[in-house]
């Protein structure tokens, strides 16, 4: 039977309209250059975020022989919300090549076309968000670094011995040992400073204004800064990524609702499941070399079930080295009613930490999917 998975929709889709969308692999590991876990990176045991996605089966009427009749979206419109899209399409340099939908009436392979650039475009609008927000996290931590600098060289200059509190609270000072017994004491951060009174002359006084005022300035002003930017920059880009993760999720749980089918499976993450206590997880030995314990709390269409080494849910685990530098992560997913089989490989690139990209192949009883999945977990690394 001659379906139409991921990789013929890409192409008839090339053949059809040359000019309809380029995406930028940013995820899937190519042979030769996958980048592997450095022996010394501390992975995160909860997982960070996911995506379980089969896609529905179609046809192509120029291809299909008699009996390939599959069409699963036969009869079926999508039309997105459009404030959703716009707001998460109008931010790709190609959102405007994305198909928008499909109407009942169109082909299936047109269709089937729709579907897959809406879940590609989607994966890519998520990761470019997520990195725009990290890239400007990292420049807040940097900030944040000068600042913690600045203020710890300047509190390190002002030692204040034979300290004394007034009942209105005020701070004073000597500048100089006044005993044997005498210790320092020092202030946290420069605006402390600026409460306490030393026995200085005026010339060190003027000294110690201006380099109090100058690090209590630039401190409060980086603080301004750093809340503006969590609030006007970071938290809308990764609301973007929620949206952009509705997306997808509103288009297959659509399908599900129309046919009956399943399209979608929710691994309950840090990043996209809150409100659950359990979260999907991962252990490696040290090296990173092997793994000692994998889940995956998931909702598989009728409420989160943990699905683990221990009681079957996860079989034939595999962790192993592939040709040309390829790390590969294969298992199968043990349902009441399914079984699930992934192929994953290990990448580790910044922002995103450490992911498995790869293909599923889904049974149901008669039923056969084809899909992709991705899991991703934070990555961290000992001082150096």
């Amino acid at each position: 039977m001659k379906r139409i998975f991921p990789i013929f929709l890409l192409l008839a889709a090339c053949a059809r309209e040359a000019e309809i969308i380029k995406v930028q692999s940013e995820t899937v590991p190519l042979p030769g250059i996958s980048r592997l876990i450095p022996g010394d990176a501390v992975v995160t045991p909860e997982m960070r975020t996911s995506s379980i996605i089969l896609y529905p089966n179609t046809f192509d009427p120029d291809m299909a022989g008699p009996n390939d009749r599959i069409d699963e979206l036969a009869g079926l419109s999508y039309a997105p919300d459009e404030a959703a899209w716009e707001s998460v399409m109008s931010q790709l340099s190609f959102g405007n090549k994305v198909p928008k939908g499909f109407s009942t009436d169109d082909r299936s392979d047109k269709k089937g076309i729709a579907v897959t650039y809406t879940i590609l475009a989607i994966s890519q609008a998520r990761d470019q968000f997520y990195k725009e927000a990290k890239n400007l996290e990292k420049d807040l931590d940097k900030g944040q670094a000068e600042i913690d600098k600045l203020n710890a060289e300047v509190v390190a200059r002002y030692a204040c011995y034979s300290q004394t509190i007034s009942d209105e609270g005020v701070t004073t000072c000597k500048k100089a040992l006044a005993s044997e017994t005498d210790s320092p004491v020092f202030a946290e951060k420069c605006k402390d400073l600026a409460d306490w009174k030393f026995d200085f002359s005026d010339e060190e006084e003027a000294i110690f204004d201006s380099q109090v005022g100058d690090c209590t300035s630039k401190t409060s002003k980086f603080r301004t800064y750093y809340r503006a930017a969590k609030k006007e920059k970071i938290a809308p880009l990764m609301s973007l990524r929620k949206t952009a993760k509705g997306i997808v999720t509103e288009m297959l749980k659509q399908f599900e609702v129309a046919k009956g089918e399943r399209y979608i499976f929710t691994a309950s993450t840090t990043e996209d499941n809150e409100d659950e206590e359990i979260k999907s997880s991962i252990q490696f030995a040290p090296g990173n070399r092997d793994i000692l314990n994998f889940n995956l709390y998931m909702d598989a269409g009728s409420g989160f079930k943990m699905y683990d080494l221990t009681n079957g849910g996860i079989k034939n685990l595999k962790f192993y080295d592939r040709a040309f530098g390829v790390r590969a992560l294969e298992f199968t997913v043990i349902g009441d009613d399914f079984s699930m089989e992934a192929s994953l490989a290990e990448d580790v690139q910044e922002p995103f930490g450490l992911r498995f990209v790869g293909d599923i192949k889904y049974v149901q009883g008669a039923i056969n999917r084809k899909g992709v999945m991705k899991l991703e977990w934070d990555l961290n690394f000992p001082p150096r």
